[in-house]
């Protein structure tokens, strides 16, 4: 099923908006390019100990990490108006926040993605529902073994015309010749993390269907 394409404006009070609009080139063929253009997001700044809190129209959301946990591994609550929604486990930290309607139904929802620790920068994404009765919290679906093909992390998340997007580099594998004096094997060597070769991918949520499509 194609993901929807929906056009809404986005309005929203945030005490921190994200300074940059972030702006990228996504490599569509061999042939020709597209430029995407992400809505705005607010940064987030938080370490084990901290809390941030974000006024998002009449509602006030608070991030926080507790004391006693690791930076790169452990947990985080969310609180919306003083109403515990959701404690996520995490690997890594908050990284943004991002404001919009991603269901379709008219209601303002909230994306929260976490970035991991090391070099391969992996994201998890939840999504915070807004409902009639207030929020529905849920991670979303890892990416399925088709499109984790040339996947290697690196991830930006943003929103696009309503759609929770992630635009990540394709990892390309290269034949790689050893030569001995008994043999000449050909082995399939994979991209160093930090030189990915194979261009960039764009893929985005389906509410409907709860998984990642390509988007072409």
């Amino acid at each position: 099923m194609p993901v929807k394409r929906r056009n809404h404006a986005i309005s929203l009070t945030l005490s921190l908006i994200c300074m940059v609009l972030v702006t990228v080139g996504v490599l569509i063929s061999r042939n020709h390019s597209n430029v995407i253009s992400f809505a705005p997001c607010l940064r987030l700044d938080l370490a084990p100990g901290k809390s941030q809190s974000v006024s998002i129209g009449e509602d006030v959301l608070t991030i926080s990490i507790p004391t006693e946990e690791a930076y790169s591994i452990g947990t985080l609550s969310v609180v919306i108006n003083g109403t515990t929604i959701a404690t996520f486990e995490r690997d890594g930290m908050p990284e943004s926040l991002h404001v919009d309607d991603v269901t379709g139904d008219g209601m303002q929802d909230m994306v929260l993605v976490n970035r991991s620790a090391g070099s391969g920068g992996y994201v998890d994404i939840w999504l915070l529902e807004r409902t009639a009765t207030g929020f529905d919290a849920r991670r979303l679906p890892e990416l399925s073994a088709k499109l984790l093909n040339g996947y290697g992390g690196h991830d930006v998340v943003g929103i696009i015309d309503g759609n929770i997007t992630r635009l990540h580099p394709r990892y390309a594998k290269h034949i790689e010749l050893t030569f001995s004096l008994k043999s000449f094997p050909i082995q399939l060597v994979p991209d160093a993390n930090s030189s990915p070769t194979g261009g960039q991918k764009l893929v985005a949520y389906d509410v409907e269907t709860d998984q990642w499509q390509l988007v072409d």
